[in-house]
């Protein structure tokens, strides 16, 4: 990642991943009090498709880390333009 839209292009696709694999974990049926039943999380499938999202999701951390130190400025830039478009409309 040479450039800021190199980073954003690389972000936005890891975030798709994470929603996928987000959704795959919602998916699971939720307890009395929203959690994910005991028998489920015991299940190897589910200890598998967990450990894949948190390499998935320490990625993302990686890249915004990365963008931080790197991007600041364009990336705070971008943050105020979204802001000023919020504050107009």
């Amino acid at each position: 990642m040479n450039t800021y839209s190199e980073y954003k292009e690389v972000k936005r696709k890891q975030d798709a991943i994470v929603d996928v694999l987000s959704d795959k974990l919602n998916s699971y049926p939720k307890g009395a009090f929203g959690m994910t039943e005991e028998s489920v999380r015991m299940s190897d499938e589910y200890k598998a498709l967990k450990l894949q999202y948190a390499k998935e999701f320490k990625k993302i951390q990686d890249i915004n880390s990365f963008g931080m130190k790197n991007f600041k400025k364009e990336i705070y830039k971008e943050h105020e333009e979204k802001r000023k478009q919020r504050r107009t409309a």
